[in-house]
């Protein structure tokens, strides 16, 4: 901030995920921290100081999502399983099977941490 000696002025933030944690008067720094973007979503927000206004962008996390196994063995008469599924909150995933012999029983859809439990039919051929 440049502003003639002995001229003071007082920083405002426009959200709480800004926190302003210096001030002052004449030349000199507005020191800020910026919260963690807990979200997906990208925020702004602004610092308003002697009219001058300074914009922040903040990104969102990326969505990542991972199973608990990579992969489930069955003997040939079927049975049920479950897999866990891993990824921030904020993040929702759809689950489906490309085999019409898998269905998913549970859990076919969620946000953040899960578990999709499905069915394996029985296989009569050899």
């Amino acid at each position: 901030m440049t502003s003639p000696t002995g001229c003071s002025w007082t920083a405002l933030n426009s959200d709480g995920w800004i926190t302003i944690t210096a001030g002052g008067s004449g030349n000199g720094s507005i020191s800020y921290t910026v919260a963690s973007n807990a979200t997906i979503q990208t925020r702004t927000g602004t610092i308003t100081a002697a009219a001058q206004t300074l914009t922040i962008t903040q990104t969102g996390i990326d969505c990542t999502y991972s199973f608990s196994s990579s992969s489930a063995s069955f003997d040939s008469d079927g049975s049920s399983g479950s897999v866990g599924m891993t990824s921030p909150t904020s993040c929702d995933w759809t689950a489906s099977s490309n085999e019409s012999w898998i269905t998913i029983t549970t859990g076919a859809s969620g946000s953040g941490d899960g578990s999709i439990a499905y069915t394996v039919d029985a296989n009569s051929t050899i």
